[in-house]
């Protein structure tokens, strides 16, 4: 008896993973003028983020060029 190899290993459809921003952890972003910071995030309002750094200043970045740092 001979099997089909070809059915044999199916292909896994591609899932695009979104996840959410956690308030009060640490994450870097882009401001809009390629500079970056690093803080803790406070506040998302649509396309912006609030991060507020080690010194306690509040930052605006751009929410889709948030990275987590942990």
């Amino acid at each position: 008896m001979i099997l089909k190899e070809s059915n044999r290993y199916k292909g896994q459809g591609s899932t695009k993973q979104t996840y959410e921003p956690i308030l009060g952890c640490i994450y870097r972003g882009d401001t809009g003028n390629n500079n970056w910071v690093i803080g803790m995030l406070v506040t998302i309002d649509g396309s912006d983020a609030y991060l507020v750094d080690a010194r306690g200043k509040k930052h605006v970045v751009l929410t889709m060029m948030l990275r987590s740092m942990q």
